[in-house]
């Protein structure tokens, strides 16, 4: 593939250089490539490329500084119109038409390309916050993060000949694509046309689904200009070292190298770093489930403190209300005891009462033995009289009958 594309990059430099430096002559170019492999999938396909990138190419973006970067702006670096670029584009689309691809299978098709790519921040490899790079820069080195992979992906999609934009978010950046048919999904409006959303950092995100953070968020859509400069500005910065400083770009190459190795060691090492990292995730969640064990039982032991504290102020006003009734029978307790009081004051007075009649009644007792006894002196006497009384009449009855 970058061989088909090699002659006309070279044709093209050469013009420009001669163009450029007054028919200055142009040394030999360097012939190293970088060579990256790319696997991915998609509905079940497994794809491998070894991608081959010459050394030159990609040490012309890597000589624009960050400042050029940011002067030309992020739309002007999907250079699409790379040749190199535009042919990966071309082989990625006859792959897909070969697989009997649609035109958004293919747009997928590509996009799993791109998400097939390490992700990493800037601040990881780089000394700077934010470092967009070139199309190539990226492929080249094998990673990138969200502004990186968006820029590589409307690129390619753009040489393929979709309609695309970038979709700026805070903090995120993404690809708007526009399609001929109607998908459900999520998009932005833009000049009146529909573009769907494409997640170019995470695998398995398809056209129009949309990760949660960015629904509802603002976005500034950024249109792609059809001749970006950041390719013409590569050229310059080959043509520059070409032209003014032929050994310097061997030198570069060679420096590139040493930098490869260097990048491997490092690769080693976030390698490493990530299985270190898979490590600390899996205690993290070991962790995690001993903390929601915890927070369970904190749960349970809230519940359980509520319901005892609910207990207690039962058992509180149980409490007042027996201390209310012991009170109640402690007053009850003391009135009771008056009364005895009162009582055991009477019977003090009964009994001094009884100890005062008890003479009388020792007298009543004693005539009351000496009753019958009276009453029979009585009845005897009344007796007496009676008889006496009747002796007395008959006597006056014969005195009146003998006339005496």
């Amino acid at each position: 593939m970058w061989e088909r594309a090699l002659p006309l990059l070279l044709s093209t430099l050469l013009l420009t250089a001669f163009f450029g430096v007054a028919h200055a002559e142009i040394p030999e170019l360097p012939q190293s490539r970088i060579v990256r492999d790319v696997e991915w999938s998609y509905k079940g396909w497994k794809i491998s490329w070894e991608l081959r990138i010459p050394a030159y190419a990609y040490l012309g973006y890597t000589k624009i500084t960050i400042g050029e970067r940011m002067k030309i702006g992020v739309a002007n670096m999907v250079t699409h119109d790379d040749l190199i670029i535009a042919s990966l584009a071309s082989g990625l689309v006859k792959d897909a038409k070969k697989l009997g691809f649609g035109e958004y299978d293919t747009a997928n098709y590509i996009l799993a390309f791109v998400q097939s790519l390490r992700y990493h921040r800037d601040d990881e490899i780089t000394p700077y916050k934010e470092y967009w790079k070139f199309p190539l820069e990226t492929l080249a080195e094998g990673w990138g993060d969200c502004e990186d992979s968006s820029i590589l992906y409307a690129a390619l999609m753009k040489a393929a000949g979709y309609d695309v934009i970038l979709l700026d978010f805070p903090e995120h950046m993404a690809v708007g694509v526009a399609l001929s048919k109607t998908i459900a999904g999520s998009y932005v409006i833009h000049n009146g046309k529909r573009y769907y959303y494409a997640e170019t950092t995470n695998l398995g995100w398809s056209i129009g689904k949309a990760p949660p953070q960015v629904i509802g968020k603002p976005v500034i859509p950024i249109p792609i200009p059809d001749k970006p400069s950041g390719t013409q500005l590569q050229i310059e910065k080959i043509n520059e070292y070409l032209n003014y400083n032929p050994e310097r770009l061997k030198q570069l190459e060679s420096e590139n190298n040493q930098l490869k190795q260097e990048n491997q060691k490092l690769l080693e090492q976030i390698s490493q770093l990530q299985e270190e990292n898979r490590k600390l995730k899996s205690e993290y969640q070991e962790l995690a489930k001993k903390n929601q064990q915890l927070a369970n039982q904190l749960k349970y032991l809230y519940t359980l403190n509520e319901a005892l504290s609910k207990t207690n102020e039962e058992l509180m006003k149980e409490n007042q209300d027996l201390l209310h009734q012991v009170m109640q029978l402690e007053n009850e307790k003391a009135r009771l005891e008056w009364k005895i009081d009162d009582l055991e004051f009477e019977i003090r007075t009964l009994n001094h009462t009884i100890s005062k009649l008890k003479p009388k009644a020792m007298m009543m007792e004693a005539l009351l033995k000496a009753l019958p006894l009276f009453i029979g002196i009585s009845i005897a006497i009344l007796a007496g009289i009676a008889i006496g009384c009747y002796y007395l009449g008959k006597s006056a009855e014969r005195k009146e009958i003998f006339g005496i």
